[in-house]
């Protein structure tokens, strides 16, 4: 299921270490959001953006306190500076982000999602920042230190589009095609979110559906619009990239699983740069277990303790 919020004229809530945080949804509110969403339901709290036109404008606000911006270096790149400019001046335009898309493919950029994508254009770009994990490990990524501004700026971009919603990490990406797959290190209760930000046409997101018209790698599924102000589905069901006419750039937007595994000091970066993270709860963790408790039988390790870092 994936689902497309209209605008609202409701004003902006900006979110994590910016601004006002009053009247955002707590943890419980969250998990109940998102198993009523899950199971049908509309989400309760998203699509508040602070914007009251229903076709998608090329410039919208994003809004920062002085405080969120006060342990930032001064720029060291051009990149950066760009960044520093859209924030200092409270908006950034498609023509911003064709620029940012323009210098960091002068960075030679690359990661395993380029790497795993069949397309070999030379003007693909995925710009990841935020969080990762990977196994019993999670931590931050370096885009998070090398490019603090333009990860600060990117996280505000998603809170004005998205008011309240919790995330960790976000992909500036263009022109990049996903095969069908599952993002199955993202969190299972916090929906993803594809927010355009260049025109373009068609280039929808495939997403797997028992009940979908159209199949994709042997699996049934739907084709679903990637439309202003973002597209909100469930990244751990299997889904693709469709062909795009134009220059394809979308913010992808994703909340990783087990936040708890994430480090004090990290986890406060995180809201620092504007990230709305959530460390959740746990009660189990397989990757604490030894060989030695296997081997002695010492209990079943879905009922094995863990340190809860939250």
């Amino acid at each position: 299921m994936a689902v497309r919020r209209g605008a609202s004229s409701e004003g902006t809530r900006c979110t994590g270490s910016i601004c006002d945080t009053s009247g955002l949804p707590d943890y419980d509110e969250i998990i109940s959001n998102w198993t009523e969403y899950a199971m049908g339901a509309s989400p309760r709290y998203l699509g508040q953006v602070g914007l009251s036109c229903d076709v998608q404008p090329r410039c919208f606000p994003v809004v920062l306190s002085v405080e969120a911006m006060a342990d930032l270096q001064p720029p060291s790149s051009a990149v950066e500076q760009l960044s520093k400019d859209c924030l200092c001046k409270g908006t950034i335009s498609f023509d911003d982000f064709a620029a940012l898309v323009k210098l960091l493919l002068n960075s030679r950029l690359t990661n395993k999602r380029l790497r795993d994508s069949d397309d070999q254009r030379s003007d693909r770009l995925s710009f990841q920042t935020g969080a990762w994990v990977f196994g019993g490990t999670a931590g931050v990524m370096t885009n998070m230190h090398q490019f603090p501004w333009l990860s600060m700026l990117l996280a505000a971009v998603v809170s004005m589009h998205c008011p309240g919603h919790r995330f960790s990490s976000v992909v500036l990406s263009h022109n990049v095609k996903t095969n069908v797959h599952k993002d199955l290190n993202n969190h299972p209760k916090v929906p993803s979110l594809v927010i355009p930000v260049s025109e373009f046409q068609n280039g929808e997101v495939w997403i797997g559906d028992t009940n979908g018209s159209t199949q994709r790698a042997g699996i049934r599924g739907g084709l679903h619009p990637v439309e202003w102000p973002y597209l909100l589905f469930n990244s751990r069901l299997p889904h693709a990239t469709e062909d795009w006419i134009g220059d394809r750039t979308v913010l992808l937007v994703y909340h990783i699983r087990d936040g708890w595994r994430m480090s004090v000091p990290d986890a406060d970066l995180l809201s620092r740069r504007g990230f709305l993270f959530w460390t959740g709860d746990a009660e189990t963790d397989p990757y604490l277990l030894t060989d030695e408790v296997m081997q002695e039988g010492e209990g079943d390790w879905r009922a094995y303790p863990i340190r809860d870092l939250a």
